[in-house]
């Protein structure tokens, strides 16, 4: 049986939803990890659930940041940074309006 016959079947299952709330992948060392605490109705998004919704890289991030054209993070802890998840969709719309 080819693979794909073998994708197909799950196309239409949330079997990919269910794996994403739970699970992020850390880039570097590509391995799964735990995301703590990950709730879609959070008011906070992460840097990575940030850059899954807009576009840019994270260096072009923290340049637009610095330069006030894009929502400032907000300090949890002295390692933690968050951002206001209804600033970054107003923001996201905003710029949707200007097209």
């Amino acid at each position: 049986m080819n693979w794909r016959n073998e994708l197909d079947k799950y196309e239409d299952s949330d079997i990919d939803g269910k794996i994403n709330e739970s699970f992020d992948v850390d880039v570097k060392r590509r391995n799964p990890k735990r995301v703590r605490n990950a709730h879609h109705n959070s008011a906070f998004l992460s840097l990575s659930q940030v850059l899954e919704r807009v576009p840019i890289g994270r260096s072009t991030l923290y340049l637009m940041v610095k330069k006030g054209e894009f929502p400032k993070q907000i300090k949890l802890s002295e390692r933690v940074a968050v951002w206001s998840k209804a600033e970054v969709e107003e923001w996201i719309e905003n710029k949707l309006k200007r097209k």
